[in-house]
């Protein structure tokens, strides 16, 4: 399947904004991020089981910044193909 993008649009620089905001929640997890993170994130809007979680270091669920759980929505069968859309 081939991707299309809009004239003039620029992956690369897409890719690089995304790559910098996950390393900037890595290095500064209680910084101001206009998205839904850490632990009550995962249990709260992606249906991640609390005791499951509770097995991950707290230092690790500070930087959570998942961004969804397909296996929630249904069994995801072989040769399918799962799209997440962004949101702005």
């Amino acid at each position: 399947m081939a991707l299309r993008y809009p004239v003039g649009f620029d992956k690369n620089y897409l890719r690089e904004k995304v790559l910098n905001t996950y390393i900037r929640v890595a290095s500064e997890p209680d910084g101001d991020f206009h998205f839904h993170r850490r632990e009550n994130y995962a249990i709260e809007y992606l249906g991640c089981d609390r005791q499951e979680l509770s097995f991950i270091p707290e230092e690790s669920k500070k930087r959570f910044a998942g961004v969804g759980n397909p296996y929630r929505i249904n069994i995801i069968k072989g040769g399918q193909i799962i799209f997440s859309t962004i949101h702005a």
